[in-house]
């Protein structure tokens, strides 16, 4: 009778068991369905670079501006552009305006954003160049396209493995955390 009350009382703790978690998972995974539905939309977020974080080379950025996309279909864009003044050999100033181009697929998965960005389909744009000759702007292009694309698809590929928390959503704004802790807020457009 002992060992039958101890094997009831052990099946009573796994079913127990198994309920909190099958609870816990189901849980989860509504607050992600309702974050998920709340995220769709598009956010706008500008950054001002102060001099030590601006430097890219040959190229010095003063502000980065984006616009991401976050389609119910799942699809979702990013529109970055980077503002700045890049110099040539002969130290000669050309103020500039990047724009690149992300696209991919999205998830929420534990209140983070899952991306699955198509890096091979990343684009690269002159957009604003003070450069009047038609081959010296396709150089520049071809030289930026070369120096920053690396970069960024690095960082979007670290965005795929540690993907951004979400902090706080609501109509007006959506807060992220990245896995290095700092905290970025977007404006719902």
């Amino acid at each position: 009778m002992r060992r039958l009350n101890t094997l009831l009382l052990c099946i009573a703790l796994v079913f127990g068991f198994s309920a909190c978690i099958f609870n816990s998972s189901n849980q989860s995974a509504k607050a992600d369905a309702k974050l998920s539905k709340n995220l769709v939309g598009s956010y706008y977020h500008i950054q001002i670079l102060s001099e030590d974080e601006s430097d890219f080379g040959d190229f010095q950025v003063s502000t980065i501006e984006s616009v991401e996309k976050f389609n119910a279909d799942k699809s979702c864009t990013e529109e970055t552009v980077l503002k700045g003044v890049m110099f040539d050999e002969d130290w000669d100033e050309y103020d500039m305006e990047l724009k690149i181009v992300v696209s991919g697929t999205w998830s929420v998965v534990d209140s983070c954003i899952q991306y699955n960005y198509a890096l091979d389909q990343t684009t690269l744009e002159l957009v604003e160049p003070n450069i009047t000759d038609p081959e010296t702007k396709a150089e520049v292009t071809e030289y930026l396209s070369q120096f920053l694309l690396p970069s960024i698809k690095e960082e979007l590929q670290a965005n795929e493995q540690k993907p951004p928390k979400i902090v706080e959503i609501n109509k007006i704004f959506l807060v992220v955390r990245f896995n290095d802790g700092e905290e970025t807020t977007l404006l719902r457009q």
